[in-house]
């Protein structure tokens, strides 16, 4: 029995030695191989060496395991692994160790990318070994699959972890797992207790080599979550835990998912970094805290690059009140240098920088959305302002030539918020060419209430704006302009760079820019803003800004105000001065408008005052006009003058031709009217009317009643040359100033255009034929017979009575042409023609041309004692009564006169030598001087015949 004993004890033996023998040996061949992998395409196992050492605990070498779903591809490595198996559970479909410990660890895995996703965009991604890079897989159709085997790792410890490589995130070195792992295929997964440690990591983040020593202490459990159609967010918020780092760093790539919605915010450098962050399903908690202590910390904004040394800390806290938890990150920087991102020289020194980042109810996963970004700049050294010209709109014409300037600012850079903020800006010597007219200024500007922007949008309010302008070499005026801005708001849009992960400078695309505010003095816009030679503003004022820009211009819809208590506006040779309100406004196709409404107006030149009314408006638009050089062409005018008083009516002395034939020296009146032109053509109408007018006429003065009426147009302004419609002027109430031997004046007279034109050049050019109605010609006789006694001869010929005639008068460089003079009465018809043109130094007139030529319309009945003054009362023979009538002619021509006449007259008394006779006389005679001045004429022929004369009296 014993020794059958023995034999069945060492025959159990045997079998147990064969069947472990046995099972070794297959645990390394090819059908052990398939039975483990089956069919399966999405998971590959492969070993070296695999040994059961007793039922249950089983050991491998160079383990390798390749996994593929739909949304990730992944790789583990083990040199050495060994897991004690519960083999009773394995009938239940049940993979499930009580311990697994592992050394030599590589873990590789990457997300599958949408389809038509860029190759260049996985290239800091691990490759897994017999796996393409691929997108991901289309969704399963079919009816699902049952739940497959479960696993159940209890006692996780890997040793030696040599690499972590998930996407871009890689850490290499030398590390500890620990863990508890339930999972199921396309079923349920979690994770107990997994601890990661690492001590004196080498941490890489694409192709930047974050850190060569970073100390990693990782506690973290995974939720339950579905494996089947699970995304890789949905792993990472399955976390909860605690996450530590501790070492130096190179790079600050981690924080991209905190910064992704802090738009153009970009912060790189290097330094000492501890962070302690707690983690519930992918959140930060409370008491999470971050620092980072560094010699060089680079902070990127759209354009610029801050360069300086300071500390980054971060902490995750309950507000007051608050049901989630606020997550804070705050950079400090001191010693700040600031770079152009084009430039390789600091374009500010001697600066401040302190950035706070805040998220409320912080997800690492969806990138910390609407983050509030709060950027604190203090004493910012800006040594050359000319480096920012670059970014002032292109169709402002603003550029900064030079200047230095320290800023100090508080904005808000948070996506869609606007809070509170400062700004502060004070400049020296800040030279600025505007639209090529340098000025140079001292200026502060202060934003105390209201100021935020972020990608899009700019908004400010509350602004004080304080200009001093500083002469330059070959300037002498010097001004001071404060505006303050009660109101406004500036909203822009700013483009990005096509890169994905590199940002390039904001260009301004559109925007609105809105103030409003008081300025102190409008004159800096006449040399650095002037609309050309025609306006010129002064004064205080206040304003109202509505700018538009579209593709960095100013647009349809932009608009400029100015209201102003007392504004002074010069244009082309008038001084305007009153209550204004002064708009401009930009048109389509670059065309602008100006628009001034005056109020209590007073209209001057040469610091005379011309009028005063109650409204004058002056609207201009066309291209350019702000840039304008005085001329008509392209220039489109509106001006309206309501019923003006005209001071004093010498004034209109500047537009008529240098005289000494007629000038204004007194009277007051009134005005009104209308003008308008443009490129294609324009009309004006004015009205004049005064009483008293005092008007000099060849050195004689007389005192007139006026009235005038005016309507011109034309085809081309540019010309100045103008068609006159209408020309009525009415004089009445004439009289000659203080003769009183012409006190049966009043006089009246009626001039009305029937065709002409005016050139409005200097002297203005003028020819027209004008209708002429005169109650009677005695001013006329009387001027004349001031000018030449010798007229008086002509007395009844020249002094005529209810007139009318035509007259075509061409006025042109100081010559005047009376042409085709026609004038008609019951007793006379006459013509004249007259040329008078300048003669020496002193500008007077001289005749150069002279004919008039007088015929009775019918016999003149003539009383014979009006002849006594041509006799010269000389005691021989006088007439003393007697009518007749006498018909003839009078022809004039330079000095020369011809007389012809014949009188008849019947009953005429007469005295000779003190005695009387009574006769019956006819008188025919014709005569000719070449002086009228000698007065000596050549008699041709003459005859005198008396009839029926008799004596009168006792004789």
């Amino acid at each position: 029995m014993r020794r059958l004993l023995v034999v069945g004890s060492v025959g159990l033996l045997l079998v147990l030695v064969l069947s472990w023998v046995g099972v070794n040996v297959w645990l390394n061949t090819d059908s052990f191989s398939r039975l483990i992998n089956g069919r399966s395409r999405n998971v590959l196992v492969e070993w070296t060496r695999a040994r059961m050492i007793w039922p249950g605990h089983v050991e491998l070498d160079g383990v390798r395991v390749r996994g593929n779903n739909r949304h990730v591809q992944w790789y583990v490595e083990f040199d050495h692994i060994a897991a004690d198996i519960d083999l009773s559970a394995l009938r239940g479909r049940v993979f499930r160790t009580a311990s697994v410990r592992g050394q030599g660890i590589r873990y590789l895995m990457r997300r599958r990318l949408p389809e038509g996703f860029d190759l260049e965009s996985t290239r800091n991604f691990p490759d897994i070994p017999g796996l393409a890079v691929e997108p991901v897989a289309p969704p399963r159709i079919g009816p699902p699959r049952p739940a497959g085997w479960h696993f159940e790792f209890q006692g996780i410890e890997l040793e030696e972890v040599k690499e972590l490589w998930v996407d871009e995130y890689r850490v290499l070195g030398s590390g500890r797992i620990s863990a508890d792992l339930k999972f199921q295929v396309r079923g349920l997964f979690s994770m107990d207790d997994l601890r990661l440690e690492f001590g004196a990591a080498r941490v890489i983040i694409g192709s930047d080599t974050v850190s060569e020593n970073l100390d990693m202490d990782i506690a973290i459990d995974l939720d339950k979550f579905m494996t089947h159609g699970a995304h890789f967010a949905d792993v990472l918020h399955a976390w909860s835990g605690r996450v530590k780092l501790d070492g130096d760093i190179q790079g600050l790539g981690f924080l991209r998912y905190y910064l992704a919605h802090a738009q153009g915010l970009k912060i790189s450098g290097g330094g000492r970094l501890v962070c302690d962050f707690l983690l519930d399903h992918g959140r930060l908690l409370p008491d999470t805290s971050m620092s980072l202590d560094t010699d060089l910390l680079a902070v990127s904004f759209p354009g610029f690059d801050f360069y300086g040394q300071g500390r980054i800390q971060g902490s995750v806290e309950f507000e007051a009140g608050k049901a989630v938890p606020v997550s804070e990150m705050r950079l400090s920087l001191h010693d700040v240098k600031v770079f152009r991102s084009s430039s390789e020289d600091p374009d500010v020194a001697e600066a401040g920088l302190d950035i706070v980042v805040r998220v409320h109810d912080p997800d690492y996963l969806k990138g910390f959305h609407d983050p509030e970004v709060m950027v604190n700049l203090s004493g910012l050294d800006i040594p050359d302002l000319g480096v920012f010209s670059d970014i002032l709109p292109g169709g402002a014409g603003v550029k900064l030539s030079s200047g230095r300037a320290e800023l100090n600012a508080r904005l808000n850079l948070s996506p869609g918020l606007q809070e509170t903020g400062d700004i502060r800006i004070r400049g020296k010597d800040v030279v600025l060419d505007l639209k090529g007219r340098p000025l140079a200024l001292d200026l502060e500007l202060d934003v105390p209430h209201h100021a935020g922007f972020d990608e899009h949008r700019l908004s400010i309010k509350g602004t004080s704006l304080l200009l001093k302008r500083k002469p330059l070499a070959g300037q002498t005026k010097a001004w001071s302009i404060g505006l303050e801005v009660d109101e406004g708001e500036m909203t822009m849009e700013a483009r990005q760079g096509s890169g994905r992960k590199r940002w390039r400078s904001l260009r301004p695309a559109d925007g609105r820019l809105a103030l409003s505010g008081r300025i102190s003095d409008l004159g800096l816009l006449n040399d650095y803003l002037a609309y050309g030679k025609w306006l010129e503003l002064n004064g205080p004022a206040d304003l109202a800004v509505n700018l538009i820009m579209k593709q960095r211009h100013i647009s349809p819809g932009s608009s400029v105000r100015l209201e102003a208590d007392a504004l002074t506006a010069r244009f082309l040779d008038w001084t305007v001065e009153g209550r204004a309100v002064v708009e401009g406004h930009s048109l389509k196709d670059d065309a602008s408008e100006l628009v001034l409404d005056f109020e209590d107006v007073e209209v001057s030149s040469a610091g005379k005052p011309h009028l005063r009314g109650s409204r004058l408006h002056l609207r201009a638009w066309g291209p350019d006009l702000g840039g304008h050089d005085g001329g008509l062409e392209g220039l489109n005018v509106r001006l309206e003058l309501a019923q003006a008083e005209v001071m004093d009516l010498v004034t209109l002395n500047q537009y008529l031709p240098h005289s000494d034939i007629l000038a204004f020296s007194g009277g007051v009146g009134s005005l009104g009217g209308h003008a308008q032109f443009s490129a294609d053509g324009g009309d004006a109408a004015f009205h004049l009317a005064a009483r008293g007018v005092s008007v000099q006429i060849s050195g004689e003065s007389i005192v007139t009643d006026l009235d005038l009426d005016l309507r011109m147009r034309t085809d081309r302004p540019a010309s100045r040359r103008f068609d006159l419609d209408k020309v009525e002027l009415r004089l009445s109430g004439t009289r000659w100033e203080g003769d009183s031997g012409h006190a049966d004046l009043p006089w009246h007279a009626d001039l009305a255009l029937i065709d002409g034109e005016v050139t409005l050049t200097e002297p203005p050019v003028l020819d027209g034929t004008f209708k002429l109605e005169l109650r009677d010609t005695r001013p006329l006789t009387y001027l004349l017979e001031k000018k030449s006694k010798a007229l008086r001869w002509f007395d009844p010929w020249l002094t005529l009575k209810d007139v009318e005639g035509t007259a075509h008068v061409h006025l042109e460089d100081g010559e005047l042409r009376l042409d085709d003079l026609e004038l008609r009465s019951d007793e006379v018809n006459l013509s004249a023609a007259l040329t008078l043109v300048e003669s020496g130094p002193d500008g007077k007139k001289r005749v150069e041309r002279l004919r008039v030529r007088g015929e009775l319309a019918r016999p003149l009945i003539l009383e014979f004692k009006s002849l006594n003054d041509l006799l010269h009362r000389n005691g021989v023979f006088t007439f003393s009564s007697g009518r007749g009538k006498i018909e003839g002619y009078v022809d004039l021509t330079g000095d020369a006169v011809d007389v012809a006449f014949e009188l008849n007259g019947e009953r005429i008394m007469a005295m000779v030598r003190g005695e009387s006779i009574e006769t019956d006389l006819t008188f025919d005679i014709e005569m000719r001087t070449e002086s009228i001045a000698s007065h000596h004429f050549d008699i041709g022929g003459t005859r005198v015949r008396f009839d029926n004369t008799a004596w009168v009296g006792d004789k």
